[in-house]
């Protein structure tokens, strides 16, 4: 079979053997797209169809549907880890169950799972502003907050005070055979006690309420992925609330590049943009206020650049 290519979900750009980066999917428990007829209605901002599962995987990709050079970090190690097979195999098998090997772990649920692709700019541009959520005094009911309420119940489970389902699923099962040991025993019953089951991070992270699992309840994700946690939740709220993009997985690209197309599309949109904003600020203007430096800056930015296409037309 010749080499094909994939898309970046986000830009739609041909990945050839760009940075890329994919992320595992975790569908939500209605798929059903005949709810959204009309238009795509939901509160959960991105997060309409499908939900990440862990953090993004860092590679270069293969022209195969595939990525190599794949960079090993703790999110690998722990993906590894819950599947009990490298990430090689985990990414190669989602969406064809044809050569799944034996010792793989939790079948069920990783039969369930999707992927999407990232050209890895992109995704590194929609994680910008991470670093500036305020975690010292946090704005009520902001995306600040509601990060450091998670960061909290995390580093309450880096003291092993929070456990995941599966490891209460085997402090249950322990309890039944009677071989429970004193300190797990004394997990077990802060967690009862505390109320940090499934129920808490439902409601505390920034995870769908309707995704079939949440990433949290189910890998053992503690304070070490503070960064990586940060910067998913940029990217989630600058894919979904700001650009009004559904995080779903990447389309075929075939065997042909769509770079030329996509750029001349992409400056037609961009016209179509800049005669947007300059009629906003003309609306801006009759009432009194006025525009943005940002807006004037991008107006000025696309006349300079149409006059000197046409001067460079006239030279050649």
């Amino acid at each position: 079979m010749g080499s094909f290519y994939s898309t970046c979900s986000v830009s739609h750009m041909t990945l050839t053997n760009q940075k890329t980066s994919i992320l595992l999917l975790v569908p939500g428990y209605s798929q059903d797209f005949h709810e959204h007829k009309s238009m795509i209605v939901s509160n959960d901002g991105c997060q309409a169809f499908f939900s990440p599962f862990g953090f993004p995987i860092h590679g270069e990709y293969d022209d195969y549907g595939h990525i190599d050079n794949i960079k090993r970090d703790k999110n690998v190690e722990m993906l590894e880890e819950y599947f009990g097979v490298d990430i090689e195999t985990i990414l190669n098998n989602i969406g064809d169950d044809r050569d799944i090997p034996d010792e793989l772990k939790n079948k069920e649920f990783y039969l369930t799972l999707a992927k999407t692709y990232f050209r890895t700019e992109v995704l590194e541009h929609l994680e910008q502003g991470w670093d500036k959520f305020n975690l010292e005094n946090p704005t009520k009911y902001s995306s600040s907050e509601r990060v450091n309420t998670l960061l909290k119940l995390l580093e309450k489970r880096s003291n092993k005070k929070v456990i995941t389902t599966k490891e209460r699923d085997e402090l249950y099962e322990k309890m039944r055979n009677k071989t429970l040991t004193d300190d797990e025993r004394d997990i077990l019953m802060e967690d009862l006690r505390d109320g940090n089951g499934g129920y808490d991070f439902n409601q505390k992270t920034y995870i769908a309420t309707l995704a079939n699992e949440n990433m949290f309840s189910v890998l053992p994700i503690t304070m070490d992925f503070k960064e990586e946690i940060m910067k998913q939740y940029c990217m989630l709220i600058n894919l979904g609330w700001k650009l009004r993009r559904c995080l779903i997985p990447s389309d075929y690209g075939s065997q042909d590049s769509n770079w030329m197309y996509l750029y001349n599309f992409n400056d037609f949109v961009n016209e179509l943009l800049v005669e947007d904003i300059k009629k906003s600020v003309d609306d801006h203007k009759r009432w009194g206020d006025e525009a943005s430096d940002e807006e004037m800056e991008i107006i000025s930015h696309y006349h300079q650049v149409k006059r000197d296409r046409k001067i460079n037309m006239l030279i050649d």
